[in-house]
C-alpha cells in the first residue's frame, strides 16, 4: 500500500500532497503511524565540527550569546543527531547544556554515538515526564510538525518554566485552523505534516503567558503543494518569550 501511494506522489512531483483536518486522518491515509525518522539520517552524530549555521539555528544561537547565565539549559525537542547544541558551539563558542528529547530506540542508539567530549552536555531522553530539571530555552527547530499532540506537549513543557520557546523553519498560513498534508520532500519518507495557522499558534502561547518577540517569513516560492496555492504558506522562526 505504502509503495502504491509513494509512485503515485512521485508521479506528481509535489513536496506536499493532501489536506486533512487532522493529523489521525492524514496517518489513517498512510495507514502507517509517525515515520519521519530515515535511518540513512540516523547513524552518525553530528558535533560542531560537522555543522554550519543556516537561518532555523541562528535564532537559538543568538539568545544563547546574549544570555548572561554561566549555564544554559536547552530543551531539543526532536533534535535528531545534529542536536542545536552543535550549532549553537559552532556559531558561538558556547557550551551549552542540552537535553535532546527524541523516541526511545533512537535516544538509545544515538547516545552511544556522541563523542565523549560533549557527552556532560549533550544528554538524549525519551520520556519527557522523568525530566526533572528547569530550562532556560525550548526547541523546535523544524520539528512541532510531526507531532500529533503539539499542544498537550507545549502544555506539559511549561513546568519547566523556560524563559524562550523557539520555532523555526515550520510552514504556517493565515487562515484560522491549521491542516495536515503528506509531506513527501525528503526521499525515501512520507508521513503527516501539520501546516499550521499562525494565529492560532500566537493564541495557544499568548493565553499560557508568552509573548511573541520575533518572527520572520521565508521560502514563499520554493516548495509546491498539490491542493494550495504556492504563496499563500511559507516558512516561519518564532521566539516566545515569558512574560
Amino acid at each position: 500500500m505504502l509503495r502504491k501511494i509513494k509512485r503515485i506522489l512521485k508521479k506528481k512531483s509535489f513536496n506536499y500532497t493532501k489536506k486533512f483536518k487532522t493529523y489521525s486522518l492524514a496517518e489513517n491515509f498512510l495507514n502507517k503511524r509517525n515515520s519521519y525518522f530515515d535511518k540513512r539520517y540516523t547513524k552518525k552524530f553530528f558535533g560542531p565540527e560537522h555543522v554550519e549555521s543556516v537561518e532555523r539555528f541562528y535564532a537559538a544561537s543568538i539568545i544563547s550569546a546574549l544570555s548572561n547565565k554561566k549555564k544554559l539549559n536547552i530543551l531539543d525537542i526532536g533534535g535528531g543527531n545534529n542536536p542545536i547544541f552543535s550549532y549553537i558551539k559552532q556559531s558561538t563558542g558556547l557550551s551549552t547544556y542540552c537535553t535532546v528529547l527524541e523516541t526511545k530506540k533512537f535516544a538509545n542508539m544515538i547516545s552511544k554515538k556522541v563523542p565523549q567530549k560533549f557527552r556532560k552536555y549533550v544528554k538524549y531522553k525519551s520520556d519527557i515526564s522523568k525530566i526533572k530539571k528547569k530550562f532556560d530555552i525550548v526547541c523546535f527547530i523544524s520539528s512541532i510538525q510531526y507531532l500529533k499532540n503539539y499542544e498537550k506537549i507545549i502544555l506539559e513543557l511549561k513546568k519547566y518554566k523556560p524563559r524562550f520557546f523557539i520555532i523555526t523553519r515550520t510552514f504556517f498560513h493565515k487562515k484560522k485552523e491549521n491542516f495536515v498534508s503528506i509531506e513527501h520532500a525528503v526521499p525515501g519518507s512520507l508521513h503527516p505534516y501539520i501546516f499550521f495557522s499562525f494565529e492560532k499558534m500566537k493564541n495557544l502561547f499568548n493565553k499560557n503567558g508568552y509573548k511573541l518577540i520575533f518572527h520572520n517569513n521565508y521560502n514563499f516560492d520554493i516548495f509546491t503543494h498539490d491542493s494550495v496555492k504556492q504563496k499563500t504558506f511559507s516558512h516561519k522562526d518564532l521566539v516566545f518569550k515569558r512574560n
